[in-house]
């Protein structure tokens, strides 16, 4: 990881919680329902990018968990990338799917929060008409801060950062070669919280 991006990180995780109480009135008045443990918590998420590998790179990511405690979630997420480049007709495209943890700094109305992801998945390469699976499975891992805004006791937006980082295998069986990739990307989304039971 860079060092700045890991500077960043680490200053907007610190100042976060160190000052969760203090900004409360900042952020909003508390949500007594928002992120309180037992529950549910589904969302959808997408961004755009320049790619790693071509011109451009669109992100969707699905994820589903439950707070375990209040602010603390743990989760499953399902993510579809896809990069292209328009003018040789090529695209490459990876689904993955694995764990998730996100953890929300306050429970206002504006709430900071970072969540961290890791997944396993595999890639798909379509040259004009032509397609075929590369070989060896994508591993990716992600460090997500953002802002949750509360639109409904139900319905938050979120907006964040996704810093990814995919080790990928490209070749035949017999001879593979890895590549470590960055990938920043800004990303909007929407998150959906079902009452505790």
């Amino acid at each position: 990881m860079e060092m700045k991006t890991l500077y960043y990180l680490l200053l907007f995780s610190a100042t976060s919680s160190l000052q969760a109480q203090s900004i409360q009135p900042i952020l909003g008045k508390v949500d007594q329902f928002a992120f309180a443990r037992r529950t549910w918590q589904v969302g959808l998420h997408n961004g755009y990018s320049p790619g790693s590998d071509y011109q451009n790179r669109i992100s969707v990511q699905i994820h589903g968990g439950r707070f375990i405690a209040d602010k603390l979630l743990i989760g499953l997420g399902v993510a579809y990338n896809t990069e292209w480049d328009p003018d040789v007709s090529i695209r490459q495209s990876t689904v993955s799917l694995g764990p998730l943890v996100r953890y929300q700094f306050t429970r206002s109305w504006v709430s900071p929060f970072i969540e961290a992801t890791y997944q396993l998945g595999q890639s798909s390469v379509k040259f004009g008409s032509v397609s075929r699976q590369q070989f060896g499975a994508r591993h990716s891992g992600a460090v997500t801060p953002g802002l949750s805004v509360r639109v409904t006791p139900h319905l938050r937006v979120d907006v964040q950062y996704r810093m990814q980082y995919d080790v990928s295998s490209a070749g035949q069986s017999y001879f593979t070669q890895r590549y470590i990739k960055r990938i920043y990307q800004p990303q909007i989304g929407i998150v959906y919280l079902l009452r505790r039971r």
